[in-house]
């Protein structure tokens, strides 16, 4: 739920008891007992109608939510086996996953080994960890696991 529909829906029930409370105080209290039983006023059809509609608005809205917020991003890359060989940083790329737009840097060891891949951009979408593909830089054996969140 928005903050301007809690706040709205949170006015209309301010009002309505509001106006509770004021028929109770302008008239006599016996007005509301009758047979021992609390007699309440009516709501006016509009103010049930205004409920009605922050209550509809608050479903539609979390639907949009969880429709924008499917999926996860990469978080980290953990690097299971540094290779060796490599000369330059290998390109990073991730494959599968179901989502789009991760990206990544590898940093080197003194031994030519991959010893870290830094995200970059963690992409978004993902329901599955995708695959990392590293290649280029002159090495080979390098691999690693991503991450989502």
């Amino acid at each position: 739920m928005s903050r301007f529909q809690f706040l709205l829906f949170t006015f209309v029930i301010a009002a309505s008891y509001f106006l509770f409370v004021a028929a109770i105080v302008t008239k006599d209290a016996a007005t509301f007992i009758k047979d021992g039983k609390v007699l309440l006023p009516d709501i006016p059809g509009n103010v049930l109608g205004l409920i009605g509609i922050s209550g509809a608005s608050c479903v539609v809205a979390k639907a949009i939510q969880k429709s924008t917020d499917a999926g996860s991003s990469v978080v980290r890359v953990q690097v299971t086996s540094a290779g060796a060989g490599y000369a330059t940083p290998p390109t990073i790329t991730f494959t599968g996953g179901g989502g789009m737009g991760a990206q990544a840097t590898a940093a080197l060891d003194a031994a030519g080994g991959v010893s870290r891949i830094d995200v970059t951009t963690p992409g978004s979408g993902y329901t599955a960890a995708p695959t990392v593909q590293i290649a280029g830089g002159g090495g080979t054996g390098a691999t690693a696991v991503a991450v989502i969140c």
